[in-house]
């Protein structure tokens, strides 16, 4: 206590293996070694569910890549205008399981595609809508399912695209879902509530258009809300990247991060989403690993922002 009160950093002993890492991530670069971790495992950076079931799936690769911007870490597989979530063979679900509409969003915002074909792969987003307006998640009429946080997704690209004013519907449902807090009693898909805010954020960074401007309202008296709410890191990640598209600080959310990397480098698993009628968890250390690098690699470049 005394050393701490003269600005000693202690460290309490529990362990060696547990001082090691305190000691790691105290004195190391995280960057630096959470690209190593990434770099060394490269195009092998897929997901594991909770039955230790490994998946070959797009969705992570483009949402690496997102984080990352090196196409060289992932490996992607892909036929046509629209994205299918698996690639190969489809774990917990029937092989004619279809191409949906999340993935194909975060392809299209991700990556480098034509017009011709992004825009045939729009319309056909466009043609998949729901009685009230808003997107269905997957391009199949005998799945008419929807989730607010795969609206989310298909927003930004519409939006990002100058094509926002075709989904009104959908903007405006999500202004209420965040008004009201109604996103917080989670997803069929999502386990972690930031992610609709991250999406969101990182739209209002990208586009300045004037119907954003309630949505910017509320999504920054939201992100406000939840900074440093839990310690999981998947979960800090998003809100840290969120405070940042938004030009906020989140001190605990940093903290989170900086002082939970592994030994290898790497970010712990991270439940991501959920699917299939047993409800199967999936995680992927390659995507939690990417967001916390970028999200720490940020806050070291930028100024403090209160």
């Amino acid at each position: 206590m005394t050393a701490q009160s003269l600005g000693f950093h202690g460290i309490h002993f529990d362990n060696t293996d547990d001082v090691v890492v305190k000691l790691r991530n105290l004195l190391a670069d995280p960057v630096a070694r959470g690209m190593d971790f990434l770099r060394q495992r490269s195009q092998q950076l897929f997901c594991e569910t909770d039955q230790g079931v490994i998946i070959r799936d797009n969705f992570s690769q483009l949402l690496i890549l997102e984080f990352t911007g090196e196409r060289n870490l992932v490996f992607l597989e892909n036929g046509g205008n629209t994205w299918q979530y698996f690639i190969g063979e489809r774990a917990f679900t029937d092989s004619n399981f279809p191409q949906d509409v999340d993935t194909t969003s975060l392809a299209l915002v991700t990556l480098s595609i034509p017009s011709e074909q992004k825009e045939q792969a729009m319309q056909k987003i466009l043609g998949n809508l729901s009685a009230d307006g808003l997107p269905l998640a997957y391009f199949d009429s005998l799945r008419p399912r929807f989730c607010p946080y795969v609206a989310a997704n298909v927003l930004r690209l519409f939006y990002l695209n100058g094509q926002g004013r075709k989904l009104q519907a959908t903007l405006q449902y999500l202004c209420r879902i965040l008004c009201t807090q109604a996103y917080e009693v989670g997803s069929r898909y999502y386990r972690h509530p930031d992610w609709i805010i991250y999406y969101l954020a990182d739209l209002c960074c990208k586009c300045t258009d004037p119907d954003l401007e309630e949505l910017r309202e509320v999504v920054t008296k939201q992100l406000k809300r939840r900074m440093g709410t839990d310690k999981e890191v998947l979960a800090a990640a998003l809100r840290l990247l969120a405070a940042q598209s938004l030009d906020l600080d989140s001190p605990e959310d940093l903290q989170t991060l900086l002082t939970t990397q592994q030994l290898d480098g790497g970010w712990e698993l991270g439940w991501m989403l959920t699917y299939g009628n047993v409800a199967v968890k999936i995680g992927n250390r390659g995507v939690t690993t990417s967001m916390a690098v970028k999200a720490i690699r940020v806050a070291y470049e930028r100024p403090c922002i209160t």
